[in-house]
């Protein structure tokens, strides 16, 4: 039986993905920072490179999963399914240290995934796919109802922002 990647069990409940930064070059001043992404504020689409059926990037879920928006509920994502993107910008300089997603996870057979991806974006690239780096990827394990836990990402890959 083919996984199913849901939000609502994979990805919600999230504040997700909290990035610890730290850098000399940190957006309003030197130290330790962290962003904390909402889930009911991510974007749907389609598919993504995690969530089309394709070998490279390894999928999260053996079959691609259709996106189901969900709903916002108390400030999470509640029965959403499928891939949602959301945009963030690290201030130059900077080091992100960790990457963890809060989810309420009930699924003993799917869990929630969360990548932290970076894309060299200039005129120019050639061809379109360079630069599509993984640097994370946190997912959750288990099932544990109505309780929201934390899982971090094994390490991160090209740390430094530059």
């Amino acid at each position: 039986m083919a996984k199913r990647l849901s939000i609502s069990i994979n990805l919600i409940l999230a504040t997700l993905l909290a990035w610890t930064l730290l850098g000399s070059a940190a957006a309003h001043s030197a130290g330790t920072q962290t962003i904390t992404l909402a889930a009911p504020t991510f974007v749907g689409v389609a598919k993504s490179m995690h969530n089309d059926g394709l070998a490279k990037p390894a999928d999260a879920c053996p079959a691609p999963v259709p996106l189901q928006p969900g709903d916002e509920h108390s400030g999470d994502l509640n029965g959403a399914k499928g891939s949602f993107l959301e945009f963030v910008r690290f201030p130059n300089g900077a080091t992100v240290k960790s990457v963890s997603l809060y989810a309420n996870d009930f699924d003993g057979t799917a869990n929630s995934h969360a990548y932290l991806i970076r894309k060299l974006i200039k005129p120019g690239t050639h061809p379109k796919e360079t630069g599509y780096v993984t640097m994370a990827h946190a997912q959750s394990a288990g099932a544990v109802d109505s309780v929201i836990r934390k899982f971090n990402a094994p390490g991160i890959k090209d740390a430094h922002i530059d």
